[in-house]
């Protein structure tokens, strides 16, 4: 025979306090169909393909629009183009001036 058991509906305290992260919008950019996002390290001068955080499906007007976010780190910068090289070519145009 088994017991029951009474359970409490009301919210529990927990211990770990975690504070929601920030973000700030900065912007938004359609890149070209092919192309990628590209971010450029200054300190180690190294060209890496950035990886998409979230992406979500939006339906405006009977269109689905998928809309992806990235985090990005301020002390780096960022270019879209459709290879490693020509992201290098935008880095020195970019850092030239």
């Amino acid at each position: 025979m088994k017991e029951t058991q009474i359970y409490s509906l009301e919210p529990t305290q927990s211990s770990i306090q975690v504070e929601p992260k920030k973000s700030t919008y900065l912007g938004s950019k359609t890149p070209h169909k092919g192309h990628s996002l590209f971010c450029l390290d200054p300190h180690t001068e190294k060209i890496s393909l950035v990886n998409k955080q979230d992406t979500s499906v939006h339906v405006i007007k009977g269109k689905a629009q998928i809309r992806s976010k990235v985090i990005c780190d301020p002390d780096k910068y960022y270019c879209f183009a459709l290879n490693k090289k020509n992201a290098e070519k935008i880095f020195k145009r970019m850092l030239a001036y």
